[in-house]
């Protein structure tokens, strides 16, 4: 009988450590998820404030330097807290065919999480799933969702591809 007590208390001890590590991780999840779409939107209104001093959006070439310089940005703000990266290298890419007036239908992908760099702009081909499987998309009315994957064929890069993009998000 105390054997099966032992064994019993043993179980549970194991059980409860066990579920303790796993919603441990799911919450590392879960504020990697919330701090990525913060630095996002630090991101977004750093871009708003920038467009409305110079009437236009930030070379592509230098828009991570001129978002420090000029809007007060950190370094920091430009790495996904999923990628432990170190010196200038950063992971949220800029779509290279974003109107540089911000003449862009509001559903159309403006910044996105990618391949790593410094000042990256790109398309579809540069977007990475840094997330479990998707990754956080800024779109031009500066919503932020998580897109999975299976619908970054979906996605809104051009004018030219307005449509019905049939994404769904979480």
């Amino acid at each position: 009988m105390k054997r099966r007590k032992k064994t019993f208390l043993l179980l549970l001890i194991l059980g409860l450590l066990m579920g303790g590590i796993l919603l441990s991780i799911k919450a590392h999840a879960v504020w990697n998820d919330t701090w990525c779409k913060t630095k996002l939107k630090v991101i977004y209104f750093s871009m708003v404030f920038y467009f409305r001093e110079h009437k236009k959006l930030p070379d592509y070439q230098v828009w991570y330097d001129l978002l420090i310089q000029e809007a007060d940005v950190s370094k920091d703000c430009f790495i996904c807290p999923t990628k432990k990266q170190k010196g200038n290298v950063g992971t949220y890419v800029i779509n290279k065919d974003f109107d540089i007036l911000w003449n862009m239908p509001p559903d159309c992908v403006f910044v996105f999480e990618g391949v790593s760099g410094w000042n990256q702009s790109g398309g579809k081909n540069e977007i990475r799933p840094l997330h479990h499987g998707g990754c956080h998309v800024l779109f031009s009315n500066g919503d932020i969702k998580f897109i999975k994957e299976k619908d970054f064929p979906n996605l809104i890069w051009k004018k030219e591809e307005i449509k019905d993009s049939g994404i769904s998000s979480d």
